[in-house]
């Protein structure tokens, strides 16, 4: 009877000894998967902040379309927004860019080679295409995948962007010309070089401007004291109306794919001044005119001043077709004008 109460006691305590082993081991389990949980989350903490200071430091390269304001351009511009020099900068785009003067533009050195380098802040743009040139051709894309491939930072590795550029948000989109800066430098310049002028008898510039400048200023009247008869007046009022052909046949036709201000704010002054003029003869006239001849003229001079005061609009062209509709129509009523007075 002892022997088996021992062999009963030995047996329960090896069953609690294993029963202990048993909690022992998965106690010591439970230790070391909370250890390895406790590594990962370490080395992910540690990562995390690993990659928050390379952004805090790295060089971040972007590239854009830009539109100016108030002005006709569409500019390309890549920009390091990054904290650090961002260097070996290759761009390239699906599909290739391609403005309304063709694919040249993806031979520019920063588009062919690449930028070597580019500080933070840094920008750099060139000239991309006009907006009334562009989005006046239906056949060009509106919108380019660009990839970005550049190194620096903290690691030195090279990092890869993909970036959508879209020029379709900028269509239809409405601006007032402004002047800036280098308008008013232009015209301090032209003030300076008019000071050797000023020294000349008023007669003379009386003269000159009457027959071969264009009035800057529509409150000065050249004509007066000039014109003796009715039949001056006439050769007068042929003499601005050829002078509205030539320059609108010989320089606006040359030029209008641009719509680009300076020109085009010249331009339309100059035809407000020209107007003006007109204006001023028609005055002298208006009782030697019949009804014909004096409805074809005061048509030419709406048309002047409706020209005059054209907006324009990143509209894909409209404003700007318009504006050269109404200048034709303006040189055909010209034409019948003087047919009517020859």
């Amino acid at each position: 009877m002892p022997e088996q109460q021992s062999e009963m006691i030995l047996l329960i305590v090896q069953i609690l000894t294993f029963i202990a082993l048993t909690l022992y081991v998965i106690k010591t389990w439970q230790i070391a998967s909370a250890t390895e949980k406790s590594t990962k989350i370490s080395e992910k903490t540690l990562l995390e902040m690993k990659e928050s200071r390379e952004q805090e430091t790295d060089p971040y390269v972007t590239v854009s379309f830009d539109i100016p304001y108030g002005q006709f351009l569409i500019l390309l511009a890549v920009k390091n927004i990054g904290k650090t020099i961002a260097e070996d900068i290759v761009i390239t785009f699906e599909p290739e860019l391609e403005s309304s003067e063709g694919k040249e533009i993806n031979d520019i050195p920063m588009i062919k080679d690449g930028i070597s380098s580019l500080p933070p802040g840094g920008e750099i743009k060139t000239l991309f295409d006009s907006t009334v040139s562009y989005f006046n051709n239906e056949n060009l894309p509106r919108t380019y995948q660009s990839t970005i491939k550049y190194k620096g930072g903290i690691s030195d590795r090279y990092r890869t962007v993909a970036q959508s550029i879209d020029l379709s948000a900028y269509e239809g989109v409405s601006f007032v010309s402004e002047k800036g800066m280098r308008q008013l430098v232009k015209e301090i310049e032209k003030i300076q070089k008019s000071e050797d002028k000023i020294s000349k008898s008023l007669k003379k510039i009386e003269l000159n401007m009457a027959e071969n400048f264009w009035i800057q200023n529509n409150e000065l009247t050249v004509f007066d004291g000039e014109i003796q008869n009715d039949k001056e007046a006439m050769e007068k009022l042929k003499t601005k109306l050829k002078q509205f052909t030539h320059i609108w046949n010989i320089v606006f036709r040359k030029e209008k794919d641009n719509f680009l201000d300076p020109f085009i704010t010249n331009f339309k002054k100059d035809i407000k001044v020209l107007g003006y003029q007109i204006i001023f003869l028609y005055s002298i006239l208006s009782n030697s005119l019949d009804e014909e001849k004096s409805t074809v003229l005061e048509e030419i001079i709406k048309n002047l001043y409706l020209l005059s005061y054209k907006r324009f609009y990143i509209d894909g062209g409209k404003s700007a077709n318009e504006f050269s509709e109404k200048g034709d129509t303006v040189i055909d009523m010209i034409s019948e004008f003087n047919e009517l007075t020859s």
